[in-house]
């Protein structure tokens, strides 16, 4: 196969602008002109629009500025005078602080403040163009951003450093450039030594893309070194991190995501080989109709069609690239092995779920324990915090994992719920949101909520690979299974299809709750070989 150069890009991207185009309210006159959260302007099933949809500006300006024969949207007016009106539109729904909301009325949202920020700022940059009133809302949006970091999740920090960069260069004021340094400062502070950034207490593949891509447009716009050394790191992490099958990502990232965000990368291929080995596979994976912005939703189609787009505007031939080598990370628990009979990824601090490639190809995907107490509360073993060993023996390396199972939160909203949230927010306003969101995001994604169920994994790594899983202690099952595929906490932009799933049953296991529930313990034992792949087990007869 002939390796794809940047075009490939737009030929994934273009095509989604119609859909794009499709959720904008683009009636010159009406009130919502410019809108592109269509539950909100078409439906009317939403009483406030979303911040964020309206970044898909930014793909509008680009689809409008860039030549190629692909792209029927060149020079069109009509997508530049949408454009505008969609940050016309921003303007019209920015609270009065300079922030935004996303999910709820009086959210003040950082993240959704940030990035919108940055998109509708590029924008201007790309267009030349300096509407005053927009020009004056990205002025608020800066002096909101000024006033804190977030270090919890370092992809929005680094989003509002290069927002503010922007707002510098509309501007031409200096403390807009002063806080996009300092907020650079903080966040390569916050680095990992081994590249990665903090995402909810580990590293994840899509989110560490989206730290990458905002800090390689930092990067770009300032050619600032520090900058640079961060960046190096980051790509040289995220280059094990890409599949033999052209995925990336999944279950043993802190997030669960299996995107890479592309144009970060592609601004890296031109000053480090590990971004060049990225670039040529992702370019490749798009090639063979891999995961692309056909797979996302409409939400996330606003949030990210344009960094497709800026990938082809910023790639280059690549000129070098490094194929990674196997690798322990010894902080984050992430392990890549890489033997001739198979490729493995996986997390030892996540309670050793894994993917196992042979010959290019997925063959396996363990994503731990999963079972419903007789309760009802789900209770699985994936999860971060986990402890492990490592003893080498011969041609043979064993891991051991072992934590306790966690309970996994279901919380939905019910109409009682909402009450109560409005209520409080048009009430306590920016200090209720804060509490809200701090509420939220223990609740759905960081709190550790353990059961007295203890497991241990056993992983034994030579020519093929051998698994021991073991469970005890106190509960009932209403079911028990091993399973391929299961994202567990809330992240809103993961749980895309990927074809691999079909690839793979829904259990690895029967239901193993009576064996369980009449011993008060578990041992599994099984061999993934490439030639005779021994998973998933059926009434196993390692089970005992």
């Amino acid at each position: 196969m002939v390796e794809p150069d940047g075009s490939v890009y737009l030929e994934v991207a273009l095509p989604q602008i119609r859909r794009l185009l499709g959720l904008q309210d683009r009636n010159p006159g009406s009130s919502t002109y410019g809108c592109f959260d269509r539950s909100f302007w078409h439906y009317r099933v939403l009483d406030f629009a979303n911040g964020r949809q309206q970044e898909a500006a930014l793909t509008l300006a680009l689809a409008y500025h860039i030549s190629h024969p692909l792209n029927p949207y060149f020079g069109k007016e009509k997508m530049k005078q949408w454009c505008l009106a969609a940050l016309q539109f921003l303007t019209a729904i920015q609270n009065g602080d300079g922030s935004f909301n996303e999910y709820y009325p009086h959210e003040h949202a950082f993240v959704t403040t940030a990035f919108a920020a940055f998109a509708g700022s590029e924008a201007l940059l790309l267009l030349n163009e300096k509407p005053p009133s927009t020009v004056e809302m990205l002025t608020k949006c800066g002096k909101f951003l000024l006033k804190r970091d977030e270090l919890e999740v370092v992809n929005q920090n680094l989003g509002a450093a290069s927002a503010l960069y922007n707002i510098h260069l509309l501007t031409n004021e200096e403390k807009f450039k002063k806080g996009a340094y300092s907020k650079i400062k903080t966040s390569l502070e916050s680095q990992s030594p081994e590249g990665w950034f903090h995402e909810y207490g580990g590293p994840d593949i899509g989110y560490l893309s989206v730290a990458v891509s905002y800090l390689a447009h930092f990067y770009y716009k300032t050619r600032d070194a520090q900058a640079l050394a961060g960046l190096k790191k980051a790509v040289t992490f995220l280059s094990h991190f890409i599949h033999p099958d052209g995925t990336a990502g999944g279950e043993y990232g802190s997030r669960n995501t299996f995107y890479l965000i592309p144009d970060g990368i592609e601004i890296c291929a031109q000053v480090d080989p590990c971004a060049g080995y990225l670039a040529r596979e992702i370019r490749t994976s798009l090639a063979r109709k891999g995961f692309s912005p056909a797979d996302l939703d409409n939400r996330y189609l606003c949030n990210m069609l344009y960094n497709y787009v800026q990938a082809y505007r910023m790639c280059n031939p690549v000129r070098e690239h490094t194929s990674p080598e196997p690798v322990l990370y010894e902080e984050s628990g992430l392990l890549v092995e890489k033997r001739d009979q198979y490729h493995m990824v996986t997390n030892l601090r996540k309670g050793g779920v894994f993917k196992v490639f042979c010959h290019g190809e997925l063959v396996a995907s363990d994503c731990g324990i999963l079972g419903r107490l007789s309760d009802g509360t789900l209770v699985t073993s994936q999860w971060l915090g986990t402890s492990f060993t490592r003893k080498r023996s011969g041609g043979s390396t064993q891991y051991v994992v072992t934590g306790q199972l966690m309970k996994v939160p279901e919380q939905q909203m019910t109409p009682l719920k909402t009450m109560i949230l409005r209520g409080s927010l048009t009430i306590g306003q920016k200090y209720v949101s804060d509490l809200a969101k701090n509420l939220l995001r223990k609740q759905l994604i960081t709190q550790k909520n353990a059961v007295p169920l203890f497991f241990e994994r056993r992983l034994t790594l030579s020519s093929d690979i051998h698994v021991t899983d073991k469970l005890r202690g106190t509960g009932e099952f209403a079911m028990l299974h091993l399973v391929t595929n299961a994202s567990l906490i809330y992240v809103p932009s993961s749980r895309y299809f990927r074809i691999t799933e079909l690839s793979t049953p829904l259990y690895l296991t029967d239901d193993l709750s009576d064996l369980f529930n009449t011993k008060g313990e578990l041992v599994l034992e099984r061999n993934i070989t490439c030639d005779t792949w021994q998973s998933p087990l059926r009434n196993p007869p390692g089970a005992h």
